[in-house]
């Protein structure tokens, strides 16, 4: 009996650390929770930010393609203005204003060209920056995932340590049951006394007198003594591994406790 005791006030603690483990595992989820719902906060801001980006990639790119041809067009420009000047060769005051007028138009050519330039390069810097966000956003979706995956794992632990706790319950629950059994058998054998037959002239139930005919039988509850007809009835008892005698006073008291 100490020993089921000592065995119940350890199941006892063990469901007090797993309910302290599955406080910690709540609180673990509900910040998990947290967590996972900033991520994707965070990755819908990124999102947001990467179809910005594209559109102004986008934009650029149309800006690039419109340089190109604004390009094209002032190169065909200068083509026909050399073709024009040498068709002027022969009047040379007309050469030297359209030269002139040509090397200024070079010259605001180079300029534009070199602000393109620069405009481009400033263009292709962006772009890589806007690589480097996006492959930064790609790893927080990666995160994202592994968050996910991991909040998964932990709902399904803490379904598995509450059927666990309610089994420990059950077992608990049984293992108070028979403790208790266990008592009330171990209060009614401290009560009982065990008769020495000498003593005992007539049946402590019927009041008959013992003779060779009717002999003497002890009861393996209580301790009387009493005859074949008052204790002809066999139960297991808890100090017992097999049916024993028993009289009828203490057969029906514990047909009537076993019934309860």
């Amino acid at each position: 009996m100490l020993l089921l005791e000592k065995s119940v006030h350890e199941k006892q603690d063990t469901i007090v650390g797993l309910r302290r483990q599955l406080e910690e595992v709540k609180t673990a989820n509900l910040k998990m929770t947290s967590q996972l719902k900033t991520t994707q906060e965070t990755h819908q801001r990124d999102s947001l930010k990467i179809r910005g980006i594209e559109n102004k990639l986008s934009q650029t790119t149309a800006n690039l393609k419109k340089a190109d041809k604004d390009l094209q067009e002032v190169r065909s420009s200068l083509r026909e203005s050399e073709k024009t000047s040498s068709e002027l060769g022969q009047k040379l005051q007309e050469v030297q204003l359209a030269r002139s007028s040509a090397e200024q138009d070079l010259s605001i050519e180079k300029q534009w060209r070199a602000s393109l330039q620069m405009e481009i390069q400033r263009e292709k810097d962006r772009v890589v920056e806007l690589t480097n966000e996006l492959k930064k956003a790609r790893v927080i979706k990666k995160e994202h995932a592994e968050l996910q995956e991991k909040y998964a794992c932990l709902q399904e632990t803490v379904s598995e340590q509450e059927i666990a706790l309610v089994e420990m319950g059950k077992q608990l629950s049984i293992a108070q049951e028979k403790l208790s059994d266990m008592r009330q058998v171990s209060a009614v054998m401290k009560d009982s006394v065990w008769v020495d037959d000498k003593d005992i002239a007539e049946c402590q139930f019927c009041q008959n007198g013992f003779s060779v005919a009717r002999r003497k039988h002890h009861c393996r509850h209580c301790g009387g003594v009493f005859c074949n007809s008052c204790s002809d009835n066999s139960l297991q008892l808890a100090s017992s591994s097999k049916p024993v005698r028993v009289c009828d006073t203490c057969y029906t008291m514990l047909l009537e406790r076993a019934s309860s």
